[in-house]
């Protein structure tokens, strides 16, 4: 993401981060991005992720927020 330079992660507190790789610091926070507990998260390409809960709710969204 973002040229290599950020890393998206998920949690199962149901959100969604980004992160400088280099710093570690946060660049963006999604909270809520699902209902329950996230349990799958994939890069599509360089600005799409999709991710699954534990309910089998798919997101897919862009992340050019970030």
């Amino acid at each position: 993401m973002n040229g290599g330079q950020a890393v998206a992660t998920s949690s199962k507190d149901c959100s969604i981060l980004a992160s400088n790789v280099e710093t570690g610091s946060l660049i963006a926070r999604l909270e809520d991005a699902h209902e329950n507990a996230i349990n799958t998260f994939i890069n599509i390409t360089e600005s799409i992720v999709a991710s699954a809960d534990d309910q089998g709710s798919l997101l897919l969204g862009s992340v050019d927020f970030m």
